[in-house]
């Protein structure tokens, strides 16, 4: 089975790159996480009142699906703008437009991938136990893609010669770092808490 986007990807040309790759992999782990979501949905007996509202995350989900569909083919075009105004030897001002939306692209991405991380949080506390490991997997792949993005976002930024532009989004990666790792840690709590509870019951 092919998928085009791999194929894109794999070739010699740099776009698809990093980001759009890092989107795409959010991808499949909102997928994955939206699996979740409907088995749990439909097992929801009717009038049941439901421990969390899987209709509504499943949604949202939906939502960032779409959206970081939207960021992988984004990401590929303002590269490519960034690249074609730099060597048009294009003003300043124009230059740095063009970089800072090569550098938010990707930000957008890992943003993205955090807001789900809130809703595999959410989830993991009350989904059926076999069905943990999936959102442990999609916990994973959300790092993944995080982590990818922000490291594309710092090369970008790298390139930046207004240097109060750079510090801007340094601390920015930073900050978006440390709530990725925060939300990873809280997922990883709540199962090993969940983990005791049904130990000991």
């Amino acid at each position: 089975m092919k998928d085009s986007f791999i194929e894109e990807l794999r070739t010699r040309f740099p776009v698809p790159g990093g980001g759009a790759a890092s989107a795409h992999v959010g991808c499949v782990a909102s997928a994955l996480v939206e699996k979740v979501l409907v088995l749990e949905e439909r097992r929801i007996e009717a009038g049941k009142r439901q421990p969390v509202p899987w209709d509504s995350l499943r949604e949202s989900v939906c939502g960032f699906l779409a959206k970081l569909h939207d960021l992988r083919e984004e990401d590929g075009r303002v590269y490519v703008i960034w690249s074609e105004i730099r060597n048009k030897s294009a003003g300043p001002e124009a230059v740095l437009q063009a970089a800072r939306r090569a550098v938010e692209c990707p930000i957008a991405i890992a943003r993205t991938g955090c807001e789900i991380l809130e809703i595999v949080s959410q989830a993991v506390s009350s989904c059926r136990k076999h069905l943990i490991p999936d959102l442990l997997a999609a916990l994973e792949l959300l790092k993944g893609a995080i982590q990818g993005a922000s490291h594309i976002a710092e090369a970008n930024a790298s390139a930046i010669r207004e240097s109060h532009v750079r510090r801007e989004y340094e601390e920015i990666l930073f900050h978006l770092r440390a709530a990725c790792l925060e939300r990873i840690s809280e997922v990883l709590t709540r199962t090993a808490k969940r983990a005791c509870r049904e130990i000991h019951s």
